[in-house]
């Protein structure tokens, strides 16, 4: 990336957020893998992270501050089985498909910013 460009608070927190999409998907698609794995336990980008990013902004954003996303056992996941399986198929699927509109927000909300940069030195918007 281009410095400076990505050293918007903007930039850098959708940045870390499309990181913790895609976190989220790879979490998804191993619960969905292991439905039928006896004992496994749901991952999940661990709860804390939407915290720990707004509690970086207040403090001012500074760049080192911003956590960055990680996976963890899903602690409020209940068994849906006799075998200890923490996954519920149906809510994985939909999980998907919201995570799969915010990946979507985020990826568009930082084409866009290319867009508007590009627009700027070029004065127009295509090549």
């Amino acid at each position: 990336m281009i410095p400076g460009i990505e050293s918007t608070l903007t930039m850098r927190l959708a940045q870390r957020s499309l990181d913790a999409s895609v976190l989220r998907q790879q979490a998804l698609a191993s619960n969905i893998a292991n439905a039928e794995t006896p004992g496994y336990k749901r991952l999940d980008v661990a709860r804390d992270f939407a915290d720990r990013l707004k509690t970086a902004v207040q403090r001012g954003g500074a760049k080192e501050a911003l956590p960055a996303p990680r996976l963890g056992e899903d602690s409020q996941a209940r068994a849906q089985r006799a075998d200890g399986n923490t996954v519920d198929l149906e809510n994985e699927l939909l999980q998907m498909n919201k995570n799969q509109v915010d990946h979507e927000y985020l990826t568009q909300l930082i084409g866009s910013s290319f867009k508007s940069l590009k627009m700027a030195i070029t004065g127009r918007s295509s090549f």
